[in-house]
């Protein structure tokens, strides 16, 4: 008599964990805090081998977006034409949240910030936005 044996299958694929930063490539949104003013930013962010890349914008314009990395630690410059803006932080799974850092000669500025993978709900709302905006009369 014959008798069949379960057999495990292995799969040798490159997915990451859902949780993990790998999986997080594209828009992100947020905030983050500078004196009584709390600010709104959009970005796109790209994941792998510990480095970051990408680019976004916020009120204060355009910037570019380098970092890096390790488990639940990041480090994010954003480089505007002219500045740099440090943000420290921790990926809790959910979003990056921490404290940013403005140091350029002798001035000195710091603050909270939280960023977050943007959501289809949330992209939906800023397209109609937009849209409200470029409808309303000048």
């Amino acid at each position: 008599m014959f008798r069949l044996s379960a057999k495990v299958l292995v799969s040798y694929t490159n997915e990451v964990p859902d949780g993990s930063l790998e999986s997080k490539s594209g828009p992100w949104i947020g905030w983050w805090i500078q004196g009584p003013e709390k600010g709104h930013q959009r970005m796109t962010l790209r994941f792998g081998a510990g480095e970051i890349s990408g680019e976004g914008s916020d009120k204060s314009g355009g910037f570019g977006v380098t970092g890096e990395y390790d488990g639940e630690d990041v480090f994010l410059i954003k480089n505007y034409m002219f500045w740099q803006v440090r943000y420290t932080g921790k990926w809790d799974g959910q979003m990056i949240s921490g404290r940013w850092t403005i140091l350029d000669g002798q001035f000195f500025d710091a603050g909270a910030y939280e960023i977050w993978p943007e959501t289809e709900a949330e992209s939906l709302e800023a397209i109609s936005d937009l849209r409200e905006l470029s409808l309303s009369p000048s």
